[in-house]
């Protein structure tokens, strides 16, 4: 479960304060999504951002611009550069926990775009062990320049991962340097077993931190200290318990003493929804928060209880932020509804640290998320704004391609974020405030006071609490900010957001890979290709003005999306060299379609195509020259009746003060542009209905033989500046998908787990592997696979591989490929016992030089199957010779609609045929005696004459739901 951590520099600031304003974000990324729990952990801090190194981009951290090997360069320098900006991470590795994920320090520009000043911002994330191994449920803390995360409720002890926050440890060195003399303290929990604990203590007159070693067992750590009042943290959670946090204060004076937390003081902190009681916790953040923005607390996924310690305590606070949904929620049964609920006990904490809220007391909001493909999982994510250091995002599956009833602690701004599939495609959602409920106002409408801001909170974006997002064509904005730019003699070409949805929320997919090629006059300057999307190129250029050509292309093949394969823009754009950092003059063009589905499907009926073309950091006129569209992939395009306005509306730019200037916090898939706005037709409208300017649109009427349209747009500016925008299969068609064969790339050798059933029990972590055989004369690239249930363009379950499928050459033109599927907990992933049974494998392929693919959709069948338990009980033992002998037990399978049990949930299996088997002591093999069936639990009863001594059993030959089994054998002696 993915971890997200976030924080922003604020807009307040407090005199003689730090500015206060941070995020700590986490989402566990859940397993009911992914297979796996596919996890990112980001902590941000508000602190100085790292100087710009050499030739590197704006925002780059220091010491990664490197030149690219096999990058084409003439006599220019290119460099390949990893760009961060206030929406795309890069991928540095700075640290690994002891488990194996990996902690990954970044950096940030803020919003503004490459011409604003740096954010001072630093980021750190947590991804997935090399093995998959995701993180599950943190301790954490902020104190004393550090931000330390250990892993907890493990079954070994993990040793905390600390990462050196600049800017923040100066005070409290500072402080203790005056120190006269100190006294030793030894900090002990009490009254439980302790394995692995951390504490955090502070000074009550200045809020300055003093670091304690709490690496070693037990429950005891010792920390010398100056005379004063102090305010200490204990975080305890270990295996099989609840995660507690304790609190202390306590005075030194002129000598040592020691400072007991006592666990048994703890109570269960929440918040409820005492009159619905189908809800249930999804996950929870809390944490204790100080003045100066430090904190300590836990985050994580799961029911589980946290206990914490009342106090009193000026400028402390209890913070908690609980994600609610309805009990028995999965990834293939999302839960209708999600509670989002914050609260803060401050300054006190009282006896019962429990807020009850009522659900006429929330806002309520419906949501709608669109899918970029038929049976894919989703999760939205949410943190809430405290004005200080937060908790995590935490997230909850949704239905793509359906809705969900938000409701949520009035008052409270909420970041957000939404995520497809294995959590790699991800929107950066507006901040959120919904009030409180209205009376007037009917139950379930839509509040028109809530407000939706883009993430640098200036101005309310949207005055309907209904939302739509996920909405197609995915692509870039045209309010992009943040990416290619100008100083000197220097371009650096940087493309984020490639993956925004059409409302414009910024979205990137970590698995795309983009190309970069520069030129001028058809010379080329600097290419780079298969490079990830957090990373970009930069080039050195002649002096004066030039004109340049630019062609950036963006690729996806993934099992989560079926849209946007391609997106590729080719602009030509004149530069000349600046002192100051500007962005390049590139034309950034976003389209909208009306009349699709929830799936991003149109129907028999026209959809309507609307284009808006805006220059980057300019005052250009511009006009969209062209629509057209394909349904073979671009083989063949055609245009399609405009009706164009010019741009007069300048407010609405890029960098002069409009909504455009930039939106967005930092997505961990690397979302990169700003809201779009576009104001176009609703569904049903016309051709030749622009409604703002720089907009045009086409009436595009989609042949019912389409299985998917692909579209692009032309534009041109008065500065000489054009642009050509493609986007393949930029939405679904009204016709059926097809297997899919080009070239000579061919898949064969479909195995799911070696051919045998994939059987699972009702809980816990499970897996297996696929395996597919790719041939291409040029050789195979990479390939992937999937599982499904049910029709293909309407599975109601999928499984996705916990990471893409390796493919190793096995000769030149051969290469064996194999999807790991693991983390799997049936009752989270699939929580319905109806998937049990077949499951079709949807197989791909692409050759080295992408002139071939092979992209099959029921390569093959594999049964899923309920684990089954069977008993065996014959009695009495001894018996006598021709005495009657019952012999009962009971067939049962896995039920993973179950509640969580450590043993997992099984429930009888009825009306099935059970063979009752014997072998006497001197014969070796059994023979079938009778066939039982199982009753209306599954119980099986039935006698027998007792003949010999010898061994009785049951043998159940299975079901395609539910694998064979066959019990020991009894043994009776018969006197």
């Amino acid at each position: 479960m993915p971890l997200n951590w976030k924080a922003r520099s604020a807009g307040e600031h407090r005199p003689g304060k730090r500015n206060r304003r941070r995020r700590v974000t986490a989402a566990r990324v859940p397993a009911a999504l992914t297979c796996a729990a596919l996890s990112v952990l980001t902590v941000l801090s508000a602190l100085s951002a790292p100087s710009v190194a050499g030739a590197a981009p704006a925002g780059a951290a220091p010491g990664r611009t490197a030149e690219r090997p096999g990058a084409t360069t003439d006599r220019l320098t290119d460099h390949l550069t990893d760009r961060l900006t206030d929406r795309l991470t890069d991928r540095g590795t700075v640290a690994r926990l002891v488990t194996g994920e990996r902690l990954e320090l970044t950096g940030r520009e803020d919003a503004a775009g490459v011409s604003g000043a740096p954010s001072r911002a630093r980021h750190l994330r947590i991804d997935p062990a090399p093995n998959g191994t995701a993180p599950g449920r943190y301790a954490y803390t902020v104190a004393d320049g550090e931000l330390s995360v250990r892993p907890v409720a493990r079954r070994t002890a993990a040793a905390p991962t600390r990462v050196s926050l600049p800017g923040r440890g100066a005070r409290a060195a500072a402080a203790r340097t005056a120190d006269a003399g100190t006294y030793p303290v030894t900090l002990t929990i009490t009254h439980a077993d302790v394995t692995t604990k951390t504490f955090t203590l502070w000074d009550r007159a200045t809020w300055t931190p003093y670091p304690v070693n709490s690496d070693a067992g037990g429950p005891a750590s010792t920390v010398e200290l100056p005379p004063g009042d102090y305010f200490a943290v204990a975080l305890h959670s270990d295996p099989g318990q609840p995660s507690y946090l304790l609190a202390r204060t306590f005075e030194v004076t002129d000598a040592g003493l020691t400072v007991a937390f006592d666990q048994r003081a703890a109570k269960e902190t929440a918040v409820t929804v005492p009159d619905d009681a189908t809800a249930v916790r999804r996950g929870s953040a809390v944490w204790i928060s100080v003045p100066g923005g430090d904190l300590a607390g836990f985050a994580g996924q799961g029911a589980d209880k946290v206990y914490a310690t009342p106090f009193s305590v000026p400028g402390a606070a209890l913070r908690v932020h609980d994600v609610l949904v309805k009990k028995g929620t999965s990834a293939s049964v999302p839960s209708p509804y999600r509670y989002d609920l914050t609260h803060a006990f401050t300054d006190t904490v009282p006896a019962a640290p429990v807020a009850r809220v009522r659900t006429a007391q929330l806002a309520k909001t419906v949501t709608t998320v669109r899918a970029p493909k038929a049976g894919v999982g989703a999760a939205l994510l949410s943190v809430p704004e405290t004005g200080q250091w937060t908790g995590v995002y935490l997230d909850a599956p949704v239905r793509a391609g359906g809705t969900v009833t938000e409701y949520v602690t009035p008052g409270v701004t909420y970041a957000r974020m939404l995520r497809y599939g294995t959590y790699e495609h991800a929107l950066t959602l507006p901040d959120r405030t919904l009030p409180a409920p209205s009376a007037a106002a009917p139950p379930g409408a839509a509040n028109p006071a809530a407000t939706n801001t883009a993430a640098t909170n200036v101005a309310p974006t949207n005055a309907s609490a209904r939302e739509t997002f996920g909405a197609a064509p995915f692509q870039p904005g045209p309010d992009q900010s943040g990416g290619s730019s100008r100083q000197g003699g220097k371009l650096s070409l940087y493309e984020p957001g490639t993956f925004s949805d059409a409302a414009g929320n910024a979205g990137g997919d970590e698995r795309s890979r983009a190309s970069y090629r520069l030129s001028h006059q058809g010379n080329t300057i600097v290419r780079a290709d298969g490079l990830k999307p957090a990373q970009g190129v930069s080039a050195s250029v002649p002096a004066g003005s030039r004109t340049y050509e630019l062609d950036h292309t963006v690729t996806r093949k993934v099992p989560y999306a079926r849209l946007s394969t391609l997106v590729r823009s080719e602009w030509s754009f004149a530069s000349q060299d600046t002192s100051a950092r500007a962005p390049l003059p590139l034309i950034g063009v976003g389209m909208t379609v009306s009349g699709l589905d929830a799936r991003n499907t149109a129907g028999t009926d026209p959809v309507t195509v609307t284009a808006r073309a805006v220059t980057r950091g300019s005052q250009a006129g511009e006009t969209v020259t062209g629509i057209a569209y394909s349904t073979d992939d671009g083989g063949r395009w055609t245009d399609l009746p405009l009706t164009r306005t010019p741009l007069t509306d300048s407010s609405t730019r890029p960098g002069t003060g409009g909504p455009g200037a930039g939106a967005g916090a930092g997505a961990g898939a690397g979302a990169g542009a700003s809201r779009m706005s576009v104001a176009g037709p609703g569904p049903g409208a016309g051709a030749g209905t622009a409604s703002r300017a720089g907009t045009a649109s086409a009436r595009l009427p989609v042949p019912t033989t389409a299985s998917f349209v692909s579209l692009r747009v032309t534009a041109v500016d008065d500065e000489g500046g054009s642009v050509r925008r493609t986007v393949l299969r930029a939405f679904a068609g009204p016709a059926t998908q097809g297997d899919e064969t080009v070239g000579g790339t061919r898949i064969s050798g479909v195995t799911v787990n070696g051919g045998k059933p994939v059987v699972f029990t009702a809980t816990g972590e499970q897996e297996f592997t696929a395996r597919f055989t790719a041939t291409d004369p040029a050789g195979v690239a990479d390939g992937d696979l999937y599982l499904y249930h049910g029709p293909p363009d309407t599975p109601d379950g999928v499984l996705l591989a916990t990471r893409p499928a390796t493919c190793t050459p096995v000769t030149a033109t051969t290469s064996t490929c194999e999807a790991s599927f693991a983390y799997v907990d049936p009752r989270l992933t699939l929580g319905r016992n109806a998937l049990a049974g077949a499951w079709k494998a949807a197989v791909w392929a692409r050759s080295n030089d992408g002139s071939g693919l092979a992209d099959l959709r029921a390569a093959t069948t594999v049964q899923l199957q309920r684990h089954s338990r069977l008993t065996v009980n014959a009695a009495p033992e001894p018996v006598r010779k021709g005495g009657t002998l019952t012999v009962a037990g009971g067939l049962s399978r896995a039920d993973w609609e179950g509640a969580a049990d450590p043993d997992g949930a099984y429930q009888g299996y009825a009306g099935q045929p059970v063979k009752l088997q014997f072998r006497a002591t001197s014969a070796t093999a059994y023979a079938t005696v009778k066939t039982v069936e199982t009753g209306g639990t599954g119980e099986l009863r039935t006698t027998v004459k007792a003949t010999a001594d010898g061994y009785w059993r049951f043998v159940f030959a299975g079901t395609p739901t539910t694998p064979a089994v066959t019990t020991a054998g009894d043994f009776v002696d018969v006197t």
